[in-house]
């Protein structure tokens, strides 16, 4: 796990918690799809889970860059070719305005139900946590109660 968490660290990107947590919630779909393999996938899910905390810790140094490796959105389809992006459309069965979203470490941690996490989304839609402690609140979009 060290090497793999020393390497993806190395790279100071803020999208790399963002990605870990994109692909877990890929494989969770896939261990409910394919149920020969869900408990491989289901330990993928987990590592990919516990190298996002690991990496995530690895920004906490930082408080400004924490908050914004948990906040900065993402759209997993900027810069993919139009035909990618058509495909992509055409297999989920959206609209032009569903295929630009994007969504914060947060969102997709609420929205797999992340569970190692030291950040938990309550149900009002506010992440609210104590890292190194430093208690924390965020707020995640369309969400139109006050903290």
């Amino acid at each position: 796990m060290r090497p793999i968490v020393n390497r993806y660290a190395r790279l100071k990107n803020i999208s790399v918690v963002y990605a870990c947590l994109v692909v877990r919630s890929y494989f969770l779909a896939e261990a409910e799809t394919d149920l020969a393999f869900s408990g491989v996938m289901i330990s993928r899910a987990s590592l990919c889970e516990i190298l996002a905390m690991k990496l995530l810790s690895r920004f906490a140094k930082n408080y400004l860059q924490l908050v914004a490796v948990l906040t900065t959105t993402w759209n997993p389809l900027a810069g993919a070719p139009p035909h990618v992006v058509e495909e992509v459309k055409q297999i989920l069965h959206a609209h032009d305005d569903d295929m630009d979203s994007a969504q914060s470490a947060i969102e997709v941690m609420s929205t797999s139900s992340a569970t190692r996490g030291t950040w938990v989304v309550n149900r009002n839609g506010y992440a609210d946590g104590n890292l190194h402690g430093r208690q924390s609140v965020f707020g995640l979009p369309g969400n139109t109660e006050s903290c």
